[in-house]
């Protein structure tokens, strides 16, 4: 194998793991362009935050969605999410945890 065709293998074998790994964050709900300039929290509860937006929205309350949106819309702003501190998600984990545990308790 002359030098170019190991670089078009290279160049090849790149693309694909970047694709792939782009489609296991898109199922983890979460951005990979967010990992380059945010902390892996933030980036943890933005992605629990979607969860509970896509799938959640009927359980929660009014104030919830509010907070999450909120937090959502501050994710969204490249200078706002570069401001943020790692416990401005403590919120959303609380959130989440918080209808996980009623799920349990009902289906129980």
């Amino acid at each position: 194998m002359n030098k170019a065709e190991q670089q078009r293998h290279i160049i090849r074998t790149t693309t694909r793991d970047t694709l792939l790994t782009d489609t296991w964050l898109d199922g983890q709900h979460i951005e990979a362009t967010r990992l380059y300039d945010t902390t892996t929290k933030l980036i943890q509860a933005e992605a629990r935050a979607r969860e509970l937006i896509r799938h959640y929205k009927g359980q929660l309350t009014n104030e919830q969605k509010a907070h999450i949106e909120n937090f959502l819309r501050r994710m969204n702003n490249k200078r706002t999410r570069q401001g943020m501190k790692e416990g401005a998600g403590n919120s959303i984990f609380r959130i989440h945890t918080q209808l996980k545990r009623k799920q349990y308790r009902k289906a129980a």
